[in-house]
């Protein structure tokens, strides 16, 4: 009998729940657990998010420094030619004819304002109060245009090159050569089946054309000599396309459809000058260009300041860096 009433008691024991408060340490234990792994997954999640717009504004950063570092070194060539025996065919009296920019002889290769006012616009986009703007002017080769035979003499009105250039009625062209240059305005349709420029006098509708007022070329080119075209190169930070927003820009005005905006979320650019004021070929102060005379710079030192396109990323504000580079007009060193 004792027997089967422990066997019973033993029965019993066996299939009693948990007590309260092994349900209550065990709940605790649990939520503690989640609690973790919630954190833990936070915490990776912040992580991956700071990671991912670090990367984002480097990249910005590297490919806009990289862009205006090119430009910055090709700034100031107008060829072979030493700007002073370049022969400049333009009708300066021509309503489209700007000095800065038609005239190799004079044109300034490095321009730029210093914490631009407000109310400054740049083909009607908003530039940032406070911002620098840089502008860039030069000639560019235009790749495999070259002048070939018959070689003209001074008086003809036509350059023989090859075909397939397809250089359009009214643009400005640089020929060059290591005695001198000629610039004028292309008065014919270069076509897949046309090699010829043409530097005619007259001849070109008068809006957003130039018209030669000069023919005759100051020498007969040859193979040898470089056919290039001129730009000017405007980049500055201004009102982006996503409201709320800045972007870097790049305006040419000899393109068409206005300023590219290249770099989106570019907050700020700073921009000093390094200035060669005895002429011996180095920096001699660095200084921004209310301060340092920019014919005589040879070497520009950009910062960007980027933030990331996502506000919860560091104290619940974006992530902003400030990217530096320093280059050298290198064509104001030859």
């Amino acid at each position: 009998m004792r027997h089967i009433l422990q066997h019973s008691r033993s029965t019993q024991h066996k299939h009693q729940g948990y007590t309260l408060i092994e349900l209550m340490i065990a709940n605790g234990l649990g939520i503690m657990l989640i609690v973790g792994v919630v954190q833990i997954f936070t915490a990776n999640s912040q992580s991956i998010r700071v990671v991912d717009a670090s990367a984002r504004v480097q990249e910005s950063g590297r490919i806009g420094l990289d862009m205006m570092a090119k430009d910055i070194r090709m700034a100031d060539y107008w060829g072979c030619a030493p700007t002073g025996d370049i022969l400049n065919h333009l009708k300066t009296s021509d309503l489209d004819y700007n000095a800065d920019i038609h005239n190799p002889t004079s044109a300034t290769g490095l321009d730029g304002q210093n914490n631009v006012a407000s109310g400054v616009a740049i083909n009607t986009i908003d530039v940032l109060d406070g911002s620098d703007t840089i502008t860039f002017r030069g000639a560019s080769p235009l790749d495999g245009v070259k002048i070939q035979t018959p070689y003209m003499n001074v008086n003809a009105a036509t350059i023989h090159i090859n075909t397939g250039a397809n250089l359009p009625k009214g643009m400005l062209i640089l020929i060059t050569n290591c005695k001198g240059g000629d610039f004028f305005s292309n008065t014919n349709q270069n076509t897949s089946t046309s090699g010829n420029i043409i530097h005619s006098t007259g001849n070109l509708p008068a809006v957003g054309n130039i018209d030669n007022l000069i023919k005759n070329l100051s020498q007969t080119y040859t193979d040898d000599a470089v056919i290039s075209s001129p730009y000017t190169k405007t980049y500055f930070i201004g009102t982006g396309s996503i409201p709320g927003t800045t972007s870097l820009y790049r305006y040419q005005p000899e393109l068409p459809g206005g300023a590219d905006e290249i770099i989106p979320n570019v907050v700020d650019m700073q921009l000093v000058y390094g200035d060669d004021t005895n002429s011996n070929g180095s920096v001699n102060r660095w200084a921004d260009s209310s301060v340092v005379t920019l014919d005589n710079a040879i070497a520009v030192r950009i910062t960007l300041t980027i933030e990331s396109p996502n506000d919860n990323i560091v104290g619940g504000e974006p992530l902003r860096r400030e990217y530096s580079i320093t280059s050298t007009i290198r064509n104001r060193l030859l």
